[in-house]
């Protein structure tokens, strides 16, 4: 039975690869393979077929540093797809590939081999890999030598070898300090500083030196450059979780204030969902259960963002919790229910801190619920584990974590008492060592979540760097202008080498200014949203549709005669003009003008632009709704 799936996938892996290859007469530079891939046009599949071809010829003019992000590329795109076994044999020939190449060229598939290893959950491997390349490397190769000895700081701590990770994370520190700007010619030098800086705050944070991690962020904060928006933010958000570590919850909402106006303000609907999981741990620390309640309601709507058990166990958990303080014992089940869905792939991280969060949720929800005997039961398998538990941490500082609770916990002593006072002089001496370990529970359950939240954030770090790259426009989704216009270069391009044809139509709303003045900018924005909607189901595949600023969008028509442009350009105007807009203001009729032109042999992007642009100012001057199309 499972026979027929696997042949199918062959058979479209098979296919993918035939198309790559007849896709590629000879191998192309890889400025021109970059353009093609960052188009956004092939499936993963396809992509890999279409690197691994590249790799099997590559020009004989191919630089190291090329050769080298190609390797990176086809490996994260086969980890993309869940094929890890093929990525470490890749990775391999990477190596091998590369290895005459300067050791800050070969960094990065010897990082990525590590994280394979370690996803494997062969930590013992990973740090045998990452050992052997730190000691291979040359005296000189501080840059190198740096990176490798963080990513071998963060193993251990993720394997909870503490000792170790605490000695290799202050060696890695080490090298930065020693390190100078003009070492190896390295350009990226301060941005590695950087990197390597919120590096080891997220190993800081893992063995508890809350303060040396807060420390190194605010060091890290001071070298961020402005245009890292995303990082900036991130990094922020993370400094507001240091500080509820810290005891400093108050100062954390004041982070997070601030936080919340500028995540907004850059439409980031991810970071927002982090913000107010963030804000709901402060607020419960402060027992601020009403206000909590508003977090939840938000991060719930920002939830479809996230599609790791890591992120979505934690936070189900954490908001059924507030929902159940709040007495809404009904939407606190679903809750529940939802995050033990996602608990087997969130335990697999780390057994001992999830067991202990696990635990310390149900007990507390127990509590609240009302149900006294399952919540002791609950509360003295938590106490046996969080012996344990201790006795592999051997640090002083979990000690601290008892004052914030000393109130919580009298409370529910008080309640556990008056629900069991039929119970024997035996079990009440039983419940008051309970009740010793349990004045450390919550700030445990903060400890040991917050360790796995920012460890976890801070290591998604570079794919948050890759995300700053995305083409697309953030309020309608299709290619931003930068983007459109590169792809229209491109296809200028290649209608002169293959005498294929090429469209280009200028599309423009008419009167939206009026739209946004009588209707507000919401409203506006609601509009162009689902105006790109009806544009998108009159475009074939292969058509490139951007958004170039305001309320003017670009549309490319690839092999499209005049005939079939001129006939989707009506298609278009009936589409848009036939049906009004649905809004909270009640249906809005809208219009659009277009001018619609097709390339000409001596044409360039620019000029086909301009004609095409002209054309819509001769619509817009004949009454709009309208196209107009070079005679």
């Amino acid at each position: 039975m499972r026979s027929q799936p696997c042949i199918a996938i062959f058979l479209l892996v098979f296919a993918s690869i035939i198309s790559a290859k007849n896709a590629i007469a000879s191998a192309p530079a890889w400025v021109d393979l970059r353009e093609s891939l960052e188009s956004q046009r092939y499936t993963p599949t396809l992509l890999v077929a279409r690197l691994n071809y590249w790799l099997s010829t590559p020009p004989d003019d191919v630089s190291i540093e090329e050769l080298s992000e190609s390797w990176v590329w086809l490996l994260n795109t086969y980890i993309q797809i869940g094929q890890r076994d093929e990525a470490l044999v890749k990775a391999e020939q990477a190596l091998k590939s590369l290895a005459s190449a300067p050791p800050r060229f070969r960094v990065e598939v010897i990082q990525i081999k590590g994280v394979l290893l370690q996803r494997q959950g062969n930590y013992a491997g990973e740090q045998q890999w990452l050992t052997q390349q730190i000691e291979a490397q040359p005296e000189s190769a501080n840059l190198v030598r740096g990176q490798l000895t963080l990513s071998l700081a963060q193993s251990y701590a993720v394997s909870e070898q503490r000792s170790k990770a605490i000695t290799t994370v202050d060696n890695a520190l080490a090298i930065i300090r020693e390190m100078q700007p003009d070492e190896e010619n390295t350009e990226g030098w301060h941005e590695f500083t950087f990197n390597a800086k919120i590096y080891a705050a997220s190993v800081l944070f893992l063995q508890g030196r809350f303060q040396e991690a807060y420390d190194t962020m605010l060091e890290a904060q001071e070298k961020l450059k402005a245009e890292d928006l995303i990082t900036g933010l991130t990094l922020r958000s993370n400094i507001a979780l240091v500080l509820i570590r810290l005891d400093r919850a108050e100062e954390a909402l004041e982070v997070l204030q601030q936080l919340e106006v500028d995540v907004r303000r850059a439409k980031w609907g991810y970071g927002l969902f982090f913000v107010q999981f963030r804000r709901m741990m402060a607020l419960h620390q402060l027992q601020r259960y009403q206000d909590a309640n508003y977090s939840v309601d938000i991060a719930l709507r920002e939830i479809s963002e996230i599609d790791e058990a890591r992120f979505r166990y934690p936070f189900f958990m954490l908001a059924a919790l507030i929902r159940a303080h709040n007495r809404n014992f009904s939407e606190a089940n679903r809750l529940q229910e939802l995050s033990e869905q996602d608990y087997d792939e969130f335990k697999a991280l780390s057994r001992e801190a999830n067991q202990l969060i696990a635990l310390g949720y149900k007990a507390e929800l127990a509590k609240v619920r009302g149900q006294t005997q399952q919540a002791l039961e609950l509360y003295a398998k938590w106490a046996n584990d969080l012996r344990k538990f201790n006795a592999i941490q051997q640090r002083e500082s979990i000690a601290t974590l008892s004052a914030q609770m000393d109130n919580a916990i009298n409370k529910t002593r008080a309640d556990l008492l008056t629900k069991q006072n039929i119970l024997q002089e035996r079990r009440l001496a039983e419940q008051r060592q309970l009740n010793e370990l349990r004045s450390r529970q919550i700030k445990m359950q903060y400890a040991l979540l917050l360790v796995l939240i920012v460890s976890l954030t801070l290591l998604t770090y570079f794919l948050w760097r890759l995300q700053q790259l995305a083409q697309k426009d953030s309020l309608t989704g299709v290619l931003n202008r930068r983007q459109i216009i590169r792809t229209g270069n491109h296809l200028v391009k290649k209608h002169r080498r293959s005498d294929t044809s090429l469209a280009l139509m200028v599309v423009d709303v008419d009167h939206f200014k009026s739209i946004n003045d009588n209707f507000g900018h919401p409203t506006g924005d609601h509009i162009l949203r689902m105006l790109t909607k009806r544009i998108r189901q009159q475009l074939r595949r292969g058509d490139m549709f951007g958004r170039i600023g305001g309320e003017e969008f670009l549309i490319l028509l690839p092999g499209c005669s005049k005939k079939n442009a001129k006939g989707a350009s009506q298609r278009l105007l009936n589409a848009i003009s036939g049906q009004p807009f649905q809004t909270d203001n009640g249906e809005i009729a809208v219009t659009v003008s277009m001018g619609l032109t097709l390339c000409q042999p001596d044409d360039s992007f620019e000029s086909l632009y301009q004609r095409g642009d002209e054309l819509l100012y001769q619509a817009k001057q004949a009454g709009r709704n309208r196209v107009e199309i070079d005679s």
